[in-house]
């Protein structure tokens, strides 16, 4: 049993003082000198997935604080938790410092013994600058760069801690970081305005929903801190809220494990949530194993293979979330980054799979044609101009005179004027753009502010596609170019514009 002048050593903000040895030298059986350069190239999307697996770790070590901290000035980062870290028996740090070592000490949430190593690698392509500390008493004991070198390590005895947890016991792991390594929290489009506060922003949102299944960190038993701000579990919102209309719960037991599934109906896309909104983008299965989040499928062929269909925009807020709990040999094995389940020779995630696809279920398709789709739109620029009092006129099946009324240009969907602005509509019960759509709304542009500046000169009006789509889609680049072309080409220019029926502006971007 500790002592109590031990506890008081460790828990005092005063550097323990040094012992006397020289400390501990074990193995890491590196047959392979090459092994840094090999893991440095893992199939890891960018740093935020290693840094999820560190703090796997943190969450296995039985601790109750974890405290993650990004230093975007010193380009540093550490995770550091107060949990039982390493301890000072040479086989097990041989063990621990290992790459898939041959005994395994699996967890909850380590599975295949590569974690920390293949991250560090990640992080730290360079083998420089990484250290791993931790405290086991009386001692403070510290693992630094590099790891090829050779076959043995030295864990040294340190007089001082360097984090902020006070507790008797605890790691923390210090690596090399920069924000742009975080590339799969944004987009293209906010890249030129990231700063320290969003990107931490968008990271505190992603690591709550990433273990907002796993039980110790949903009810507080473990708490997490991104740059000493804590960060809350993301939680689902129940029925009857404004957001979620419906829940339908089922489980499922097999040998060693169990399936959580739940389905949500959404009405609104949940606040605060990056995951989660009435988009077809985000509709899904959101697979977790042991409450930590492993991949979605949104999209592709399983999609197809779980929901009997290809994604559709009327299966906006369809969110079903799936959490495998259980011993980790008898669960569905995942791929060593753990960012998608292993999809070979891996009979318990078939079984998952053929569950799920039996459980799922749609939301009734609608089919609804052009012309409801026209007139719902046509009916909501009606009120939004009555609101805003605007002059306002709106006609469908339009054409316009040419030369001297000899002929009508080709009939137009719709024609719509907004004070002197005006409007040319294609409309498409499509929820994508086609190729020959963008050509006819082209040579119906042409025609129609022939016969518009008959009237009036200087007139040209926006030829405008309608599509039955949410307000993620984007025009595919192949399509962007066409336009671009047929622009450059044309003497009024082509001022196409992409909209849906609920009046979002989906090309050009906003």
């Amino acid at each position: 049993m500790m002592s109590s002048k031990t506890k008081k050593i460790l828990t005092s903000t005063q550097p323990v003082q040094a012992a006397p040895l020289s400390g501990i030298r074990f193995s890491v059986r590196n047959s392979n000198r090459g092994l840094w350069d090999v893991w440095k190239k893992n199939e890891y999307e960018d740093s935020l997935q290693p840094i999820k697996e560190m703090g796997d770790n943190a969450f296995a070590s039985r601790s109750s604080k974890v405290y993650i901290n990004l230093d975007f000035d010193k380009n540093r980062g550490s995770i550091e938790d107060n949990g039982v870290g390493f301890g000072n028996d040479p086989e097990e740090l041989t063990r621990c410092f290992t790459y898939g070592p041959e005994k395994l000490r699996q967890t909850n949430l380590n599975e295949h013994g590569c974690g920390m190593k293949s991250s560090l690698a990640i992080l730290d392509p360079e083998d420089k600058s990484w250290s791993v500390t931790w405290k086991f008493a009386p001692f403070i004991y510290q693992v630094c760069a590099p790891y090829a070198k050779a076959d043995e390590f030295q864990a040294n005895v340190v007089d001082k801690w360097p984090g902020i947890l006070q507790d008797a016991t605890g790691t923390i792991i210090e690596f090399p970081f920069h924000k742009e390594s975080l590339s799969s929290l944004y987009t293209k489009k906010i890249t030129a305005t990231l700063n320290k506060d969003n990107m931490l922003g968008m990271l505190r949102k992603e690591l709550s929903h990433t273990w907002m299944l796993l039980e110790s960190f949903r009810t507080g038993k473990v708490q997490l801190f991104l740059n000493g701000e804590k960060v809350e579990p993301f939680i689902i919102p129940t029925v009857n809220s404004e957001y979620v209309s419906k829940v339908e719960n089922k489980t499922f037991e097999f040998d060693g494990g169990k399936l959580f599934f739940s389905q949500y109906k959404l009405e609104k896309s949940l606040e605060g949530s990056k995951w989660f909104k009435v988009a077809m983008a985000s509709n899904g299965v959101y697979f977790f194993k042991n409450g930590r989040f492993i991949t979605r499928v949104t999209s592709g062929s399983l999609y197809n293979r779980i929901f009997g269909q290809s994604p559709h925009n009327n299966h906006n807020g369809t969110i079903v979330t799936v959490n495998a709990e259980g011993d980790q040999n008898k669960l569905p094995i995942t791929v060593p980054t753990k960012n998608g389940f292993k999809t070979s020779n891996n009979p318990v995630y078939d079984m998952m799979i053929e569950w799920v696809s039996k459980n799922v279920h749609l939301p009734k398709e609608e089919n609804p044609s052009e012309e409801s789709l026209l007139a719902r739109f046509q009916k909501n620029r009606e009120n939004v101009c009555k609101t805003m009092k605007l002059k306002h006129n709106f006609e469908t099946e339009k054409t316009f005179p040419l030369e001297n009324d000899k002929f009508f240009s080709p009939s137009l969907d719709a024609y719509e004027t907004v004070g002197d602005a005006a409007y040319l509509y294609e409309a498409k019960k499509d929820n994508k753009v086609q190729l020959q759509t963008i050509l006819q709304i082209h040579g119906n542009f042409v025609l129609a502010t022939s016969g518009l500046q008959v009237t009036q000169a200087n007139l040209i009006p926006t030829p405008v596609i309608l599509i039955h789509s949410d307000s993620s889609y984007v025009l595919p680049d192949s399509l962007v170019a066409t336009v671009n072309e047929l622009k450059k080409n044309s003497k009024l220019g082509f001022p196409l514009e992409v909209w849906n029926y609920d009046g979002d502006v989906l090309f050009p971007p906003q």
